[in-house]
């Protein structure tokens, strides 16, 4: 009991040391908060739980359950990446500025294979094109059409690692 007593004169909200003793995550104040108008506050830091739901990317959807979608996407649509994915990506895009690719060869089509994943590919008669999958990304399905009557360029993409 003296070491809860000792807690107690240590924390400067009753109604906090109360909800921590309760063992609850949240506690209601009389005031509300500047920002968002909650009263209600964290026990952990005594910080407004409107304002910290709000910062979270953890959401719940009405059911209860994990939001799942809000987690992966931010609020402007981006995705959220993992901090060992970021820096992969930040080696990879070191190493292309750098001159790193595989060069690969079948029938007709020369293609580079960045570490980035670009697929830069020219064929004998001059055509060249510096991003693929921006190229098919524009032309929609008339790429994926023309790919199918090229083997050779099938193959080329297939080595870049396209599921074809």
């Amino acid at each position: 009991m003296a070491v809860l007593r000792k807690i107690g004169r240590r924390c400067r909200d009753p109604l906090r040391f109360a909800a921590w003793m309760r063992g609850e995550s949240r506690f209601v104040v009389e005031r509300r908060c500047d920002k968002c108008g909650s009263r209600s506050r964290l026990v952990r830091d005594g910080s407004c739980a409107g304002c910290a739901a709000k910062r979270s990317p953890l959401k719940l959807t009405p059911g209860g359950k994990l939001d799942k979608a809000a987690y992966v996407f931010t609020a402007n649509g981006r995705q959220r990446v993992s901090r060992n994915r970021w820096l992969d990506q930040c080696d990879a895009e070191r190493a292309e500025r750098g001159g790193e690719f595989r060069e690969v060869q079948h029938g007709k089509y020369t293609a580079r294979i960045y570490p980035t994943g670009r697929l830069e590919v020219q064929d004998d008669s001059g055509w060249r094109t510096d991003d693929l999958a921006k190229l098919a990304r524009e032309q929609g399905d008339a790429f994926f059409r023309f790919a199918q009557g090229e083997p050779d360029l099938v193959e080329v993409m297939g080595e870049a690692g396209w599921s074809v």
